[in-house]
């Protein structure tokens, strides 16, 4: 038979012990979980579910603002933070706690930006109106085609433009197709209202061109462009608007290996383009 020892309790001891435990635990989570409000400073900063950074659950991203507790833990130097009701943790080093000089840096840029960049994005229809210098033909081809064109404007009405484009032209049984890359440069002479006229340079490349003689071949080739003119714009609702361009270009194709029996084509056209498009303005 086994003897118990009986000890009594102080019932006002317990009392004590349990009041000091509770405060004890309430300061740490006051210290652990107080709020602070930080703004994120990078990209993408990882949530992570423990202090040892083995369990990412998520990422906020650059400018949001968090609250998170005052007490840096582990090693890596993380704060606690309330995800979904949870605690989970975020490194000290992807947050800021200068939250006003912080957005007030990030508003000033983007509204520098803004001010400063003008910034569109077009799709248009081409018309390339050429005569054509050969050794193996003469006269002249209609291009049609499309052109894609995103541009860039500042303050100072300088601007640059990036460019590409298909063209096909075709005159009895010979065919040319073609593919543009081009860079440009542009300046605004006036503005008023909706209304803006620019003029504008471009050099193209043509990493792509083919050349078929009916069904009897068909060869690829390169070149390149360059050609300018004037262009006239106008907003016609918040952020769209038209464009039509007007412009001298000469068109460079070479690099053709005809089969035997055959001469290569080695031609070179100049002639005047159209370009009508829609806009799209970025600001």
């Amino acid at each position: 038979m086994i003897n118990y020892i009986t000890i009594p309790i102080n019932n006002v001891r317990i009392k004590k012990v349990l009041v000091i435990l509770s405060l004890g635990l309430l300061s740490y989570c006051h210290n652990s979980l107080a709020a602070r409000e930080a703004i994120v400073t990078t990209p993408k900063a990882v949530i992570y579910s423990s202090t040892d950074l083995q369990a990412p659950i998520g990422y906020v991203t650059r400018g949001k603002k968090v609250k998170v507790g005052e007490v840096l833990k582990g090693k890596a130097g993380v704060y606690p933070i309330v995800v979904s009701n949870r605690i989970a943790y975020i490194r000290a080093r992807d947050i800021d706690f200068n939250v006003e000089e912080k957005q007030a840096v990030a508003t000033r840029f983007y509204e520098l930006t803004k001010e400063n960049f003008h910034k569109s994005i077009s799709v248009g229809f081409t018309n390339y109106s050429t005569s054509i210098e050969s050794d193996t033909d003469e006269g002249s081809f209609d291009w049609l085609g499309y052109q894609i064109k995103g541009e860039v404007i500042n303050k100072n009405k300088w601007g640059l433009q990036v460019l590409t484009g298909g063209l096909w032209a075709t005159k009895g049984e010979e065919q040319f197709r073609m593919i543009e890359l081009g860079v440009g440069a542009t300046y605004t002479l006036f503005q008023f209202g909706p209304f803006r006229t620019n003029l504008f340079g471009q050099l193209i490349g043509i990493p792509f061109a083919n050349y078929s003689l009916g069904s009897k071949f068909r060869i690829n080739g390169g070149g390149f462009g360059f050609g300018g003119g004037v262009s006239g714009s106008m907003d016609i609702a918040k952020r769209w608007g038209v464009e039509g361009s007007l412009g001298i270009y000469r068109t460079k194709l070479m690099g053709f290996d005809a089969p035997e029996g055959y001469e290569a084509p080695d031609p070179t056209f100049s002639g005047s383009r159209l370009v009508l498009s829609a806009y799209y303005r970025f600001e």
